[in-house]
Order: C-alpha cells, then sequence, then structure tokens
C-alpha cells in the first residue's frame, strides 16, 4: 500500500494543497481533482512524477523549481495548467500537453533550459507570453492544429526560439510560414 503521509490535503481530500518533503519519485493518489497552487514548488529532490486520470487541473506554480524533474506525464484528464506550472524545471527534456488543454498560460514552461522538444496538441488555441521564455535548448515544438488562424499567440510567447523548427501538420506549411506570429522560428517543415 502506498504512503501518501508527505503530501498535504484540502479538507475534501481532492487537492493536494502542499508536501512536507518529497520522495525522488512521486504517484498522485486515484481520486485527487487537482494539484493546487505552489503544492510541489522547490521540491529539488523531485524527479518523476505519476499523475492519475482523476486529475483535471495542475495549479499555478505547481511544479516551478522543481529543478530534478525529469519526467512527468500529463494525463487527458487535465483541462488546464496554471501560469508558471512548471517553470525554473531545468531537467524536463520533453513535454506533451494532451487533446484535453486549450492554454498555454504565461511563463508555463519559463525556464525549462533542459527542455529539447515539445508537442503541443490541436486542442491549443493559445499560448500566452513568456510561455516558453529562458528555453534556451529548445530544439522542436510540435503544433497540431490546422489551423492557425485560429491560435491566439500572445507578445513574447515565442520570443527566444529563434534556433527552434516548427513542426507543423501536412497541408498548413504555407499558412504557418506567412503568418507573422510564427517568424521567429528557424524555420518551418512538415510533420512526417
Amino acid at each position: 500500500m502506498e504512503d501518501y503521509s508527505y503530501l498535504e490535503f484540502d479538507e475534501t481530500g481532492k487537492i493536494i494543497i502542499g508536501c512536507d518533503y518529497c520522495d525522488s519519485n512521486v504517484v498522485i493518489p486515484e481520486g485527487v481533482t487537482s494539484i493546487g497552487k505552489c503544492a510541489f514548488e522547490d521540491c529539488e529532490s523531485l524527479i518523476s512524477i505519476k499523475i492519475p486520470d482523476s486529475v483535471t487541473n495542475i495549479g499555478e506554480r505547481a511544479f516551478m523549481d522543481c529543478s530534478s524533474l525529469t519526467s512527468i506525464e500529463i494525463p487527458n484528464s487535465v483541462t488546464s495548467i496554471g501560469e508558471s506550472a512548471f517553470s525554473g524545471c531545468s531537467g524536463l527534456t520533453s513535454i506533451e500537453i494532451p487533446n484535453s488543454v486549450t492554454i498555454i498560460e504565461w511563463g508555463t514552461f519559463s525556464g525549462c533550459s533542459g527542455l529539447t522538444s515539445i508537442e503541443i496538441s490541436d486542442s491549443v488555441i493559445c499560448i500566452a507570453t513568456d510561455a516558453f521564455e529562458g528555453c534556451s535548448s529548445l530544439k522542436e515544438i510540435h503544433l497540431r492544429n490546422e489551423h492557425p488562424e485560429n491560435i491566439k499567440v500572445d507578445y513574447r510567447a515565442f520570443e527566444e526560439l529563434s534556433n527552434c523548427t516548427l513542426f507543423v501538420p501536412v497541408g498548413t506549411g504555407y499558412a504557418y510560414r506567412h503568418d507573422w506570429r510564427f517568424d521567429v522560428f528557424k524555420e518551418v517543415k512538415i510533420e512526417r
């Protein structure tokens, strides 16, 4: 039986609001619906986390500055990821945004200096300011949306990504290449 005594829950037992200490590998218990604001902030020993399908929300700054975090799989049940949720997670190398998420909030991945690849599902319709600020190693963004005109891209969302390649769906290369919001990328390639 899993020991969750190090996790702090709200009065309902459904929201994680903090942790007393962090194991290197954390398994969130089934039935938890939200990882609250700052719940794991500064847990430098955290390497991997398993999130069950019951979780629908990852709060702002939930994993901020978890610099050793290298592995996280966000389930399709998650519909919202808060501002700066993974900011400063310099150990992350890749991440996939599930189909259930529609907005990449302000600073969500800022300071993720080890991030080299990100998959953004076609459900994402807004990418906020500084979403990838300080992601100096980011080489590939795979953007699955077939209608770039339907994506709200805030000022400076991709500002520091001039060495990054944008991969887009077949049949959308022209639209992405001729949309000024995606001019910052080194090149736009068709996903094969």
